[in-house]
């Protein structure tokens, strides 16, 4: 307002030497026309951006704060581990193992949602040419093996990059692994790095480890015979739902190594159990009418030692109880 006042002003001192008869220079004329428009200008250019901060400052007190952070942000990967391990086939009686690979990691999901977390991949590759010759090559490891975890829902992919995900609840910190059957003809593989970890909302709901792991256990017994260890294996136990849920339905995985050693993705899965309509407080069991559990393998081997681990607890809410 100011300024605008200081325009009229001017212009008033114009007319009034005009109508005084003050005969005035073309110089004079000239410096009084450009002081005006330059007055004029600035006042315009004040009220412009005046009016365009009133309506961002309107449009800012409407309209809700953009979001800064993406589930992405809240996963973590650490302690990554890639070594050789026997795999044993569905039988483990007679078979020899096969010669395969375990990535091991510490996962961490510190959303306040349930995620699946799908991480890339890649490694250094061994492999013989048609020559016969060894070349060393960096791939993705979708691209050159089978794998396979326990850690997460079966079948969720998110393109050929990626692997299958694994499953964490919210703020949930566990320990997950892969294994990998190498495709014929790689000779070794090594060298492991993460290229990338993305995370989606899980479209069932997981239980910590920790609030049910504890309640299912591995019983070994040991039926020796002359010559001859023979081992079986149950796995027993008794799981309660002390969510606010009632569980249309529930799938319990388990991990199983031998010695140290990875079993074959067959016989994890034999661990693998879903149920149906469980409401709060009510159980489901791995041990039958006769009292035994799920078995999940016989082994016959020297200093033979198998260990279960629970790895994902994951139900669908019943939205019509």
């Amino acid at each position: 307002m100011k300024r605008f006042m200081s325009i009229i002003l001017c212009l008033s001192v114009l007319l009034t030497l005009c109508g005084c008869g003050i005969d005035d220079t073309r110089e004079e004329k000239e410096h009084v026309r450009e002081k005006i428009e330059k007055e004029f200008d600035e006042y315009l250019d004040e009220a412009v951006d005046s009016a365009y901060q009133a309506v961002e400052d309107a449009l800012n007190e409407t309209q809700p704060p953009e979001e800064t952070d993406s589930l992405d942000k809240k996963v973590i990967m650490t302690d990554i581990t890639f070594a050789p391990i026997d795999m044993y086939s569905a039988s483990v009686d007679f078979y020899d193992p096969k010669q395969g690979y375990v990535i091991q990691a510490t996962v961490s999901n510190r959303n306040d949602v349930c995620c699946d977390i799908f991480p890339k991949f890649s490694v250094e590759v061994t492999q013989k040419d048609n020559y016969g010759d060894e070349q060393v090559s960096s791939a993705l490891l979708t691209n050159v093996a089978d794998i396979y975890t326990p850690y997460g829902p079966e079948y969720l992919l998110l393109g050929s990059e990626y692997l299958e995900p694994v499953g964490l609840a919210p703020h949930e910190t566990k320990t997950i692994r892969y294994y990998i059957e190498p495709n014929t003809g790689i000779i070794s593989m090594a060298n492991i790095q993460l290229l990338a970890l993305v995370a989606q909302e899980a479209s069932q709901i997981y239980v910590p480890v920790a609030q049910w792991g504890e309640s299912i256990w591995l019983e070994e017994v040991d039926e020796s015979m002359v010559g001859l260890s023979m081992y079986k294996n149950y796995v027993h136990g008794t799981i309660e739902n002390h969510t606010e849920d009632r569980w249309k339905s529930v799938t319990v995985q388990a991990d199983f190594s031998i010695n140290g050693q990875a079993l074959y993705e067959s016989v994890i899965n034999r661990a693998r159990k879903t149920f149906s309509y469980v409401k709060i407080g009510g159980t489901v069991s791995y041990t039958d009418s006769a009292g035994d559990g799920v078995h999940i393998a016989s082994y016959e081997v020297d200093e033979y030692q198998m260990e279960m681990i629970p790895s994902l607890l994951a139900y669908t809410p019943d939205e019509n109880a």
